[in-house]
């Protein structure tokens, strides 16, 4: 059976034929603390502008910040039809699940956030397992749960996917794994890597990978 991992799938908001953006995050929150901003550039002190060690990564804690309100952020998108899409894609790769038909193929929503997308997942026929660094994200990612029509076929799991977890190698393995918007973009190339790392833990072996990332324009 061939394993997929699909990354950044450009996620549609209701009302625009292009790709989301984050005009909407309040200018205030600072430069550092939007998406796309992960490599911070140094800043210097001392005779001669001695750099200093680049900042931390801002974006676990931003999103920790705003997970209250992160869906009146992006409540233009359209969860359902950017599953619709996802699965047109991933039926490229493999069979997709029929109605009746077990066990169901186990699926890692990565970076799930306030878990919009995890009903979407489940009613097409997945048991899906949402993971976020953002212990905000997972809480509300819970009241959620709380409303979903398929509950028994999700579950979450606070943890920094830069960082092994014996817990989701237990878990293993995980037909597809799955990012929505563009999560890559919130890590520096470095920390990228080691996502794909891990991610080859949690997979069968030889994963396909597929990237899907909107046009600049």
């Amino acid at each position: 059976m061939v394993s997929a991992i699909f990354l950044c799938v450009v996620d549609r908001p209701r009302d625009s034929r292009g790709n989301h953006s984050d005009t909407r995050i309040p200018s205030t929150s600072g430069p550092r603390a939007r998406k796309g901003c992960m490599n911070p550039t140094p800043y210097t002190t001392g005779v001669g502008g001695t750099p200093c060690p680049k900042l931390e990564n801002p974006n676990p804690e931003f999103y920790e910040a705003i997970s209250t309100i992160y869906d009146r952020l992006y409540e233009e998108v359209d969860a359902a039809e950017a599953v619709r899409q996802w699965l047109s894609l991933i039926s490229k790769f493999r069979p997709l699940p029929e109605n009746g038909c077990l066990p169901l193929p186990k699926l890692l929503d990565l970076g799930c956030g306030p878990g919009r997308y995890l009903e979407p997942w489940a009613t097409a026929g997945f048991c899906v397992m949402g993971v976020d660094a953002s212990k905000g994200m997972i809480r509300e990612a819970r009241r959620r749960m709380a409303n979903l029509s398929n509950p028994s076929r999700v579950s979450l799991f606070c943890h920094d996917l830069r960082r092994p977890s014996a817990d989701l190698i237990r878990c293993s393995p995980f037909d597809i794994a799955v990012a929505h918007f563009n999560f890559l973009n919130l890590f520096p190339l470095k920390e990228v890597q080691d996502i794909l790392h891990q991610l080859r833990l949690y997979l069968p072996p030889d994963p396909a990978l597929s990237r899907i990332a909107p046009h600049p324009a």
